[in-house]
């Protein structure tokens, strides 16, 4: 079963290429109205993102896709020899932490890295994890 997504003022595409801004939440009902359409006239979808009467089966909401925060910072050593990041201090490396949304997961890419090195850095990660 699909996870609930669909919030109030958010806007969604549809699996038809259209997008949707959902103007209410109402108990398990989504109102949604076309993104370039009538704002008077409102559908309704279930927070799973489903049509709940009126639209095609094929006219299905999709989630968004994840969420991943920038934040500007510095990576250091500490005592103990753990890497640590922080938006201040010490002689650290500056780049960019990297967060994802849903996942306990953070990526840090310092400021001068070629976007080649990065790709196989990545790759090598990609692999060691599977």
């Amino acid at each position: 079963m699909t996870k609930n997504f669909i919030e109030q003022h958010e806007t969604y595409k549809d699996s038809e290429g259209e997008y949707w801004t959902c103007v209410a939440v109402s108990l398990d009902t989504a109102w949604c109205v076309l993104l370039d359409g009538d704002p008077n006239r409102a559908c309704a979808f279930h927070l799973d993102g489903t049509p709940r009467g009126g639209l095609s089966k094929v006219c299905t909401l999709l989630p968004p896709g994840p969420k991943i925060a920038k934040n500007d910072t510095k990576l250091w050593q500490n005592i103990n020899f753990e890497f640590c990041a922080s938006g201040y201090g010490g002689d650290g490396t500056s780049g960019q932490l990297y967060t994802h949304e849903d996942a306990s997961v953070a990526l840090f890419v310092p400021e001068r890295i070629s976007k080649d090195y990065l790709r196989d850095v990545l790759v090598e990660i990609l692999e060691e994890v599977s």
